[in-house]
């Protein structure tokens, strides 16, 4: 059951209604069905209902299934300044997964991404608050386009996906699927995963020059500041999120060795 005080950003809204737009769909009229306050989307810090983000997304889909993947796309560039930063204060990639803020941070209560060791691979774990997601396409789709677009700039070597699986049954067209992640692809799976080379963990990332490094670090670093003035959401993201997502908070100690 979606709760009632689940929010999200007005740049979560935002990449749904740009990705619409860009495939023919009418983004105003998509936002006022919704019941989105048109005024507050310029306002990045802005909270939205999680309800509202997943009619959009409902009404997006009928328009192309992929969504997502667009979607997931421009999330990517959208939430640039945090990977610049990353690049301006760390070395390797492992140094970059147990800096990153989570999710439910800088997008709203959305859900999680969670590292695991297993074998010779690392694997991204995709947990999302609302359990009713997990047959849906688009949220797994956008997240994990989205951490694609992440390891595919950040490091100096590229990061080849080995494999990934969706939570949800396999779609009638899987074309633009297997252009993002790659032929090796499961569908029906328990969780949605990404799967890369645990080597990859020492791949140095590309270092930006001294001014781009302090512009970026001075504009971005209140994500990374683990302190929050909004008690309500704290203690409803502590409540609410399943036990296999609170559990992230020990992910670093596996990315570390």
């Amino acid at each position: 059951m979606i709760h009632p005080g689940w929010t999200v950003t007005s740049t979560s809204i935002n990449s749904i209604v740009q990705a619409t737009t860009a495939l023919g769909g009418d983004g105003d009229a998509m936002l006022r069905q919704a019941g989105v306050d048109l005024a507050r989307l310029n306002d990045p810090e802005a909270r939205h209902p999680f309800s509202a983000m997943q009619a959009l997304y409902r009404q997006a889909s009928q328009l192309n299934a992929d969504i997502g993947i667009y979607v997931g796309r421009i999330e990517y560039i959208s939430r640039m300044n945090m990977l610049l930063y990353a690049c301006s204060v760390c070395e390797s990639l492992r140094d970059y997964l147990n800096l990153m803020p989570s999710i439910l941070r800088f997008a709203g209560d959305i859900g999680e991404t969670r590292i695991r060791r297993e074998g010779d691979c690392l694997r991204l774990d995709w947990l999302p608050l609302w359990e009713g997601s997990r047959s849906l396409r688009y949220p797994a789709d956008a997240v994990l386009a989205t951490a694609v677009g992440i390891l595919g700039s950040l490091c100096v070597q590229p990061i080849p996906i080995r494999r990934a699986q969706f939570s949800y049954p396999e779609p009638t067209d899987t074309r633009m699927l297997r252009r993002v992640f790659g032929d090796e692809l499961r569908f029906g799976a328990a969780e949605s995963q990404l799967f890369f080379d645990r080597d990859c963990l020492d791949y140095p990332l590309i270092q930006l020059d001294s001014d781009w490094a302090r512009a970026v670090r001075a504009s971005t670093r209140h994500l990374f500041d683990s302190r929050s003035s909004d008690t309500f959401l704290a203690a409803l993201r502590t409540t609410a999120i399943p036990a296999s997502v609170a559990e992230m908070a020990t992910s670093t100690s596996l990315v570390t060795r």
